[in-house]
């Protein structure tokens, strides 16, 4: 256009039949496209992607964009309508892969409740006996205490009672050496010893201030894993004994629920079906109106391209030839 505008129709003509040739031939090409989409392959690229993350990953619109249909349908799978259009096709495709497997696992449920009777029975009075045997009132006495006697460690700050056996063996034979040395005549030959027991001593007590602290966090925690496991336990113990009570009311109505199971997944198939193809239907029919879309504005541009091409040649018929070159001082 812009060179027709210059007077250089020579080149305009030339770009307008390259244009038209292109044009032309990518319509011939959505032609093919829509013939092909009519058959099918729009939805055999959909079936490839994986329905349990369809969209949420780049790479699955990547893999439909990078086919020959997604190449042209690019607005189209930006669009929310079309990628939900999408997802519903892909969780329709994969209910119907896993109902054809929830039919099969109800033909076995028979088999499976009678197996689960047989355990039970045999079973049960199992587990009535280990559950007489563990007593948790009494663990839960032990823990109380156990708890008081920390929380008395605490109030008093006494740090010797949190130390370590090998601590403890430590105090002991420096308190008796102190008895020991307690005995002996206060004479200078006996002062180094004394030194010594104190300053042992007082090496002892403060390795047993510095490391009181955090042996004392220790066995908090300590304490409240104990109270979280033993109401977990107690939690436990409570639901064994409710299913112990129910477990054998459950067995009965049983066939009579599968009987509805299978019922009510041949339903669901049916639906299923109908459902998936009119969701395949809906998503071809928004491929092929972008498509036409698409080939209606190709018409256009070969339209006017057309027309154009043939001002040119009609205004070449009306003039002699000029150079292609613009005249000097045209823009």
């Amino acid at each position: 256009y812009a060179y027709s505008r210059l007077g250089a129709l020579g080149n305009a003509a030339e770009l307008y039949e390259a244009t038209l040739t292109r044009l032309e031939a990518q319509q011939q090409q959505l032609d093919t496209l829509i013939d092909a989409i009519r058959q099918g392959s729009l939805l055999e690229e959909i079936a490839r992607l994986n329905p349990r993350h369809p969209f949420e990953r780049g790479g699955q619109l990547n893999l439909l964009a990078d086919a020959e249909a997604g190449r042209h349908l690019y607005p189209l799978l930006a669009s929310e309508t079309f990628r939900q259009a999408l997802r519903n096709y892909l969780d329709l495709r994969q209910i119907s892969q896993t109902l054809p497997r929830w039919q099969r696992t109800a033909t076995a449920f028979d088999d499976i409740l009678q197996t689960r009777r047989q355990g039970y029975q045999e079973l049960a009075p199992l587990v009535r006996q280990e559950l007489s045997e563990v007593d948790l009132d009494e663990l839960s006495q032990r823990y109380k205490q156990l708890r008081q006697h920390y929380q008395a460690i605490d109030e008093t700050d006494y740090s010797l009672q949190l130390a370590e056996p090998a601590e403890k063996r430590q105090w002991q034979r420096l308190a008796d050496i102190e008895a020991r040395l307690a005995r002996l005549p206060d004479e200078p030959r006996f002062d180094k010893l004394r030194r010594s027991q104190r300053l042992l001593k007082g090496l002892l007590i403060w390795q047993l201030d510095s490391h009181y602290k955090a042996r004392l966090w220790q066995v908090k925690k300590g304490l409240i894993q104990v109270e979280r496991a033993m109401a977990e336990a107690r939690a436990s113990q409570q639901s064994v004994e409710r299913a112990l009570v129910t477990a054998r009311q459950r067995f009965s109505g049983y066939a009579e629920r599968i009987d509805q199971i299978q019922a009510r997944i041949d339903q669901i198939e049916a639906e299923n079906r109908r459902l998936l193809q009119a969701q395949a239907d809906h998503i071809v029919e928004m491929a092929l109106a972008a498509l036409q879309d698409q080939r209606q504005a190709l018409s256009r541009y070969i339209g006017r391209a057309r027309f154009a091409l043939a001002q040119i040649y009609d205004q070449a018929g009306q003039h002699p030839p000029a150079t292609d070159t613009p005249a000097e001082g045209q823009p």
